[in-house]
């Protein structure tokens, strides 16, 4: 999956790639999560700093939906409203990603609140 940050009122070219090992559609791992949750954090980070970010992986859908999902919750957004936002941002992917991709990004965002991760 690759996400690309561009910073607020920066040309293009200064595109930052940052790939999130995520294989297939399929759940990541569980001992990914400290990997995940660490690109996660400096995608926050960055965001911070006022970028922007495009999260893409080959249809955009699971692995698109998951990451930007569990990356909403850490952000502070509660389920219904991580949800609602991806409705608004791609409803293919709103619709397509599936429960239980959306189960694994409250599991981890739960595990992080728990510092169990």
């Amino acid at each position: 999956m690759k996400v690309l940050l561009t910073s607020a009122g920066r040309p293009m070219t200064g595109l930052e790639w940052i790939w999130v090992p995520l294989d297939r559609s399929d759940i990541p791992p569980v001992d990914s999560a400290a990997e995940l949750l660490h690109q996660m954090n400096h995608i926050n980070s960055i965001l911070g700093d006022g970028a922007r970010v495009l999260i893409h992986c080959s249809a955009g859908i699971h692995r698109t939906g998951m990451f930007a999902y569990a990356l909403l919750c850490q952000l502070g957004q509660d389920r219904d409203t991580a949800r609602h936002t991806l409705e608004l941002l791609r409803s293919v992917t709103a619709q397509g990603v599936g429960d239980e991709r959306l189960e694994w990004g409250d599991q981890l965002n739960e595990s992080t609140r728990r510092g169990s991760i």
